[in-house]
């Protein structure tokens, strides 16, 4: 089987998951409904140790890096030769084991040891050293700063395989196993976030929320439950692979969008995600559609958040009626990708806070 696998956990300061593990695959190995499982043995592995984001990745003929955009010779595409349902079936396993986002790339045959010679080559500083250490008996390289073209040809790649998973109506499947079409606007805005982070986050919404037609009654129901879990996953995670991160160190201010509109920002600097924003939104704005949407797009685009959370919903107003099919593709189209809502009907500006903390802590 010409599937090689790097047991080094390479540490990546580009991007939020902050840990990438590299995987050189061979496409021929597709070919074969045993080794597709054996891939697919290696995903879940890799992802039930706490790693978000897995790099597909190979080498050119000198050994130096190389991420290519385009996978197979340009009078062929990739489906000629790969072949819909291996690709379909990779990506709907992925997801369903927690990974949002995939990178293939053009599949020479490099052997093993050319693959660690990559990895120490995007390792280097400036001096050329090799930048790395030692945890568990394992070695650890750490990608220098210095390599942040690497940075935009990976969005570039992440790009052209999301056009062909689009192209082809691929059903992309998430951490919390519900399966959604991606909708246009919804992949529209997807790309948007792509292209203004060149990351991926590391919590991916159900693509139903997107939609927002075929689950449209459950939305409450699924929200209540689905939020608990988010907030278990991330204190999970966060203390799993990182230690402590400070979520309660969250500083308040008032911010305004306009002359006379106001809402409370709540910010802190996390080792997962670069910017955690919450926005208390005052539940008489979801009755003003464009007021809400533009409060949390402009937050988004102006502060690059990773997690918004939309704080206002009282049980006798409708979310999708007023507020949450757009606002949602609003926030995704700058730049956020989890919306947050929590039924804060007593909660007025003044102890917003408050309440917050007795919620996310």
């Amino acid at each position: 089987m010409n599937t090689f696998i790097i047991e080094e956990t390479v540490k990546i300061h580009l991007f939020e998951q902050k840990y990438v593990y590299g995987i050189y695959v061979n496409p021929e190995s597709y070919s074969r409904r045993e080794e597709i499982l054996s891939i697919d043995k290696i995903l879940k592995n890799v992802l039930e140790s706490g790693l978000k984001t897995t790099f597909y990745y190979t080498l050119n003929e000198n050994g130096y890096a190389l991420f290519e955009s385009r996978m197979w010779p340009k009078d062929k595409s990739m489906y000629d030769i790969l072949g819909k349902s291996p690709l379909k079936h990779l990506i709907k396993r992925g997801h369903s084991y927690g990974l949002n986002s995939w990178v293939h790339v053009n599949p020479f045959k490099v052997p093993a040891r050319s693959v660690e010679n990559f990895i120490k080559y995007l390792a280097r500083d400036k001096d050329n050293e090799v930048l790395k250490e030692s945890i568990g008996g394992k070695v650890n390289y750490l990608l220098s700063p210095a390599h942040d073209e690497v940075d935009e040809i990976i969005f570039k790649i992440v790009s052209e395989i999301l056009d062909d998973c689009e192209a082809d109506g691929i059903v992309l499947e998430n951490m919390f196993m519900e399966i959604e079409d991606f909708s246009e606007k919804a992949y529209t805005s997807f790309i948007k976030f792509l292209e203004e982070k060149y990351a991926v986050s590391a919590i991916a919404w159900p693509n139903n929320v997107l939609e927002g037609k075929r689950y449209r009654k459950y939305y409450i129901e699924w929200m209540n439950n689905r939020i608990i879990k988010v907030i278990e996953y991330l204190r999970k995670s966060l203390k799993e692979r990182f230690g402590y991160i400070p979520l309660a160190n969250f500083t308040p201010k008032t911010s305004k969008v306009g002359e006379s509109e106001q809402f409370i920002e709540y910010s802190a600097m996390g080792r997962l995600f670069n910017y955690i924003l919450l926005n208390f939104v005052n539940v008489e704005d979801l009755k003003n559609i464009n007021i809400c949407t533009r409060k949390v797009y402009n937050a988004c685009k102006e502060t690059g958040p990773s997690v918004v959370s939309v704080i206002g919903y009282n049980k006798k107003s409708s979310l999708r009626e007023y507020f949450w099919d757009n606002a949602v593709k609003e926030a995704l189209s700058g730049g956020s990708n989890g919306i947050i809502v929590y039924d804060s009907k007593s909660v007025s500006e003044d102890n917003a806070w408050n309440k917050l903390k007795t919620i996310i802590l």
